[in-house]
């Protein structure tokens, strides 16, 4: 019984979460972090927020790399990041 119970309990403290989304890293060797952010951060933000079903991007920028997060529309995330695969190329 009290094994039963707490498989419940973790099913309902536990819901199941699905989102679409993608993240990219780039390594830009050396670069000052205030390069790579005007230089490759920027740049890919904007053509990446161009894309049809992207909600939003987060970055981050540090010395040598950046990191986005692209939020997708719910169902979109195949289509979206086959587009998104063809603008970084």
């Amino acid at each position: 019984m009290f094994v039963i119970s707490l498989s419940r309990l973790d099913v309902e403290i536990m819901p199941e979460i699905e989102f679409d989304g993608a993240i990219v890293f780039v390594d830009a060797g050396e670069m000052a972090a205030v390069e790579v952010e005007r230089n490759i951060t920027v740049p890919l933000e904007q053509k990446i927020l161009e894309i049809a079903g992207v909600e939003s991007v987060q970055s981050t920028t540090a010395i040598g790399n950046a990191t986005l997060q692209i939020f997708i529309d719910e169902g979109r995330g195949e289509d979206v990041t086959k587009e998104i695969q063809s603008k970084m190329q």
